[in-house]
């Protein structure tokens, strides 16, 4: 359904991969604003009995849950209760996961606003779009935006301009990905994630040109449905500047996502919402038939932990956002732009504050090999790799890639909040270790900073 493209600085091209220092860059930091066609793509895996994990409210993003974002008539929002207006909803803390359905919807929409004129020689689905994002999102565009309509062919040589640049950073995170078990050491990530953005991108807005690109088509409900999307990423760009500058860790790139994506999901969703119900059902047959047969089986060929990475930004973060709105209105996702969470942890547990919460400083283990790359896993990528309840109590981690002839390793020191937590990890990752012993190994570690779980492996 909806997705990220461009790494908005530097700017690599529309499907740049950008590293930042010391570590692994989950794979959702290389995209920035795209659509991508994922809901259906996680229906047709569950019926085929190949069952996508999306964590959290999903993957990202969930034990393992598959949850693809609303896209049937059935997942209407609620009508706003009068008796709320202006108000903020305080959510349950155990609605954490009520997430694919967009979280609270609680929260009335803003009074309608003045907005800019679309110019006379645009499309009339176009202007609608446009019209629709500035009212829900409660501020007028400072322009109209750009908005390009690209044959298929013009469209995937724009977005995958400068690929083959990423080709190395990506087979990298596809070794760490491999030694983790989480993917085919003889596959190659480059390939896998060039499939996903080929078939799956529809869509997507460039922070660094203001340009906003769509697959070219016919400008029916599912064309405005991606419109709608991208021209949220257009306003905030205007209004708030989506510019990642210089992360300073390993999941600042996907907190910013989070962020970014959350909100345009939030806004599709009320768009979505205001449909009728003749409307909706045709919105799902058209999303349906934008895939082929050969496009699904490309992508019941995608890793599910690509999947769960990259969508994890849209539901996990459309949650996060969602409170956010509830608590204090536009003004507190404005906020959330400015000072975005630094750790998957931030996402995947709204109201989780960094301040009572502090990551333990886990110094990186010991390789024993010519090292490829270090840096945090986080919660998201350990929750996919060793399952919910052994990240769930998260506190902190580092790690430590490297290779062994033709095989890649990993050694991950991992902190948790409580010595029960702690435990969760220990049994987690010798289940883990099980599947191989001859390769894997957990072992216990007496820090200064607190008691670690050792888990290293090979493949």
């Amino acid at each position: 359904m909806t997705f990220l493209p461009p790494e908005p600085t530097p700017d690599p091209g529309p499907a740049g991969h950008r590293r930042f220092p010391e570590g692994f860059v989950l794979i959702v930091a290389s995209l920035f604003g795209a659509v991508v066609v994922l809901a259906a793509v996680l229906l047709v895996r569950n019926w085929s009995g190949d069952e996508a994990r999306v964590e959290g409210a999903s993957p990202a993003n969930s034990a393992s849950t598959s949850a693809p974002p609303p896209t049937t008539p059935e997942a209407e929002a609620p009508a706003p209760d009068p008796s709320t207006e202006g108000e903020g909803t305080e959510p349950d803390e155990n609605d954490e996961d009520d997430a694919a359905g967009g979280g609270s919807t609680t929260v009335p929409p803003p009074p309608r606003i003045e907005t800019i004129a679309c110019p006379a020689d645009i499309d009339l689905v176009i202007c609608d779009a446009a019209e629709a994002v500035q009212q829900l999102r409660g501020r007028p565009f400072k322009v109209f935006p750009s908005v390009e309509l690209l044959e298929e062919a013009e469209f995937n040589a724009v977005l995958l301009e400068d690929f083959d640049e990423e080709i190395p950073e990506l087979e990298v995170d596809g070794q760490v990905l491999a030694a983790l078990g989480l993917f085919d050491s003889e596959q190659s990530l480059a390939d896998a994630f060039r499939d996903l953005l080929e078939v799956g991108v529809v869509g997507f807005y460039d922070p660094e040109t203001d340009r906003l690109r769509v697959k070219a088509g016919e400008l029916n409900l599912y064309a405005q449905l991606i419109l709608v999307h991208e021209l949220v990423h257009a306003i905030d760009d205007q209004w708030l500047e989506l510019d990642l500058g210089d992360a300073e860790d390993d999941e600042s790139g996907y907190g910013l996502s989070a962020v970014v994506e959350g909100n345009a999901s939030r806004i599709e969703y009320r768009w979505r919402a205001g449909l009728d119900d003749e409307d909706r059902r045709e919105l799902t047959a058209q999303e349906f038939a934008l895939l082929t047969p050969d496009d699904i089986a490309r992508y019941l060929a995608i890793p599910s932990v690509l999947i769960e990475l990259i969508s994890s930004p849209y539901t996990d973060g459309q949650v996060f956002v969602e409170r956010l709105a509830s608590l204090g209105g536009e003004e507190a996702v404005d906020e959330a732009f400015a000072n975005p969470p630094t750790s998957s942890e931030e996402i995947l547990h709204p109201g989780t504050d960094r301040l009572d919460d502090p990551e333990i400083s886990v110094d990186t283990p010991p390789s024993a090999g010519e090292i490829i790359d270090e840096g945090r896993l986080g919660e998201l990528l350990i929750r996919i790799w060793l399952g919910r309840v052994a990240a769930e109590g998260w506190g902190g981690d580092r790690y430590v890639a490297w290779t062994e002839g033709e095989r890649s390793c990993i050694s991950i020191d991992i902190a948790a909040d409580s010595a029960s937590d702690l435990d969760d990890v220990r049994s987690a990752a010798e289940q883990w270790a099980l599947v191989q012993p001859e390769d894997r190994s957990v072992v216990d570690i007496v820090a200064d900073v607190a008691d670690l779980v050792r888990i290293t492996g090979c493949a």
